[in-house]
């Protein structure tokens, strides 16, 4: 059996950590959209890279599954917002 990494490299791209996000929330899109005021459709355009969401949502997706904001937009730093 192989052991997992302890420290896993964040998702190159805006949309693999908004679904990493969600994977992690274990939510389906439907569900990821609903609490966050957007349309299944913009959740899947969003983890695409079809678009850019805007600065207010971003920010709504930090304070309501915690994620900081770093690295939900540029990678960096740990995932949660409790962490140091």
């Amino acid at each position: 059996m192989t052991a997992l990494p302890l420290v896993v490299a964040a998702p190159a791209s805006f949309g693999g950590r908004l679904r990493h996000c969600r994977r992690l929330a274990d939510e389906s899109q439907f569900v990821f959209g609903q609490r966050l005021g957007v349309s299944r459709q913009a959740i899947v355009d969003y983890e695409k890279n079809r678009i850019s969401p805007r600065a207010q949502w971003v920010e709504r997706v930090c304070r309501t599954y915690r994620i900081r904001a770093d690295w939900l937009l540029l990678g960096s730093g740990p995932i949660k917002a409790n962490q140091p």
